[in-house]
């Protein structure tokens, strides 16, 4: 009894043991079952030996468009699912060497033609003793393109970014550059980015010509998000200065703390230059305009003043306010209306007008003043759109002219009074010469 209780017992531990293996390889049968037919993946089991199909999952099926009695039974190969049978054949002797491949890129072939770009796993595995081949299948043709996609945008825009006219630049809030291209450099005066970057490792202090600018360009950034034009001199590397316009943003990571700034940097001295010689030129015209002795003026084409000088208000009377409130007709004798009112019509119609013409004014106390005027249409784009004029006050000159018409006549007067004057002796002298002669004929006694 004692001998044959550990058989029994024996007995009943191999058969619970095997009982356990068996239910257990049944689980793992049922869970590959499941993750074969119901994964994600598109998954195939085929001989090692000849390549042939021993089953597919639906997944399968759908990523290479046959059906699944054309596939079980056939080969890859035969079926031309892989783009290149060379890398078909690297693959298998990849699993024969290290019993599996992972992840694996490849191109495979749909039945409609279309070429797949496809991540492969395969695993060797064992089925009733047959050397077989796992293979998993995942389409990455929609990530590669967009790696593709990535790979192209990276590329414009380094292409952008290092041939592009302006500067381009990343700066850390600390006011060191973090990248520049190679404008940036060249507008700074340095040989390339590298020189840029090594050199200036202080913007604040090396770069701005004014220091507390760069304080103002952080803090609105850093308040703003982003700002525009925001115009600065910079000194270049040998020392001379530039002025320059920036626009830029602040990037924050996700918890809102600065990382850098970045921007483009334009180059604007010959604007400044520009504008501060138009400055000088508006002033030199303003102080022309100003103290000129003759009246200067501006009016629409309708008439209404636009501007007028000082002389012009004390010619008129008018101050500039009062003027520049009036239309020309308001300042003219009726009698002078109509002609001014002509030459504006003609002027935008664009017809020929007299340059210069006389005329009066009326001044604000009522008096009549004679000015000569010349005028010129002011065009924009081929048009006219405004008329310049300037007047002289021409009454001391019409005066002396009366004057001197008056000493004229006068003097024709007296030329003429002096020649009958002159006549008038001559026959006088004939008269009392005839009647000298007559008194001695007559005698002193003669009754006649």
């Amino acid at each position: 009894m004692k001998k044959r209780i550990p058989v029994r017992k024996k007995d009943r531990r191999k058969s619970t043991h095997n009982g356990r293996a068996k239910e257990n390889l049944r689980l793992s049968e049922d869970r590959f079952r499941k993750v074969f037919h119901a994964g994600p993946a598109a998954i195939s089991i085929s001989t090692l030996g000849e390549g042939v199909f021993l089953d597919v999952n639906d997944n399968f099926v759908r990523l290479l468009g046959y059906s699944r009695e054309e596939l079980i039974g056939h080969t890859s190969l035969g079926l031309g699912i892989y783009d290149s049978p060379g890398r078909l054949a690297q693959m298998v002797e990849a699993v024969r060497a290290e019993g599996a491949i992972r992840d694996d890129e490849t191109k495979v072939r749909t039945k409609s033609g279309e070429i797949l770009n496809a991540r492969i796993s395969v695993e060797l595995i064992y089925l009733e003793g047959e050397e077989c081949l796992l293979a998993i299948i995942q389409d990455v043709t929609g990530e590669k393109r967009a790696e593709e996609a990535r790979a192209r945008a990276e590329e414009k825009y380094r292409r952008m970014f290092e041939e592009a006219v302006e500067g381009i630049f990343q700066t850390s809030p600390g006011g060191q550059f973090i990248t520049v291209n190679p404008a940036m450099a060249r507008m700074c005066g340095y040989d390339g980015p590298e020189d840029l970057m090594s050199c200036v490792t202080d913007i604040e202090r090396q770069l701005y010509v004014r220091p507390e600018r760069r304080g103002q360009f952080r803090r609105l950034l850093e308040q703003r998000g982003v700002i525009q034009r925001f115009e600065n001199q910079i000194r270049r590397k040998d020392g001379s200065p530039i002025w320059v316009s920036e626009n830029a943003r602040v990037v924050r990571d996700p918890h809102g703390t600065v990382l850098y700034f970045e921007g483009s940097c334009e180059d604007i001295t010959e604007r400044k230059r520009a504008e501060e010689a138009l400055r000088d030129s508006e002033e030199r015209y303003r102080e022309l305009f100003e103290n000129a002795d003759d009246m200067i003026f501006t009016m629409d084409l309708h008439g209404n003043l636009t501007s007028i000088n000082r002389t012009g208000e004390d010619i008129s009377g008018y101050t500039r306010a009062e003027a520049l409130a009036m239309n020309i007709v308001q300042v003219l004798p009726p009698e002078h209306c109509g002609a001014v009112e002509k030459v504006l019509e003609d002027i935008a119609a664009g017809k020929e007008v007299p340059r210069i013409f006389e005329l009066e004014f009326l001044t604000k106390n009522g008096n009549r003043v004679a000015v000569e005027i010349g005028v010129r249409p002011r065009y924009e784009r081929g048009k006219p759109v405004e008329v310049e004029g300037i007047g002289r006050d021409v009454s001391q000159r019409k005066g002396l002219e009366a004057q001197l018409r008056q000493a004229q006549k006068m003097e024709a007067v007296g030329r003429l009074s002096g020649g009958i004057a002159h006549d008038f002796n001559n026959l006088m002298t004939v008269v009392l010469g005839y009647t000298h002669i007559l008194a001695k004929k007559l005698g002193p006694n003669s009754p006649n």
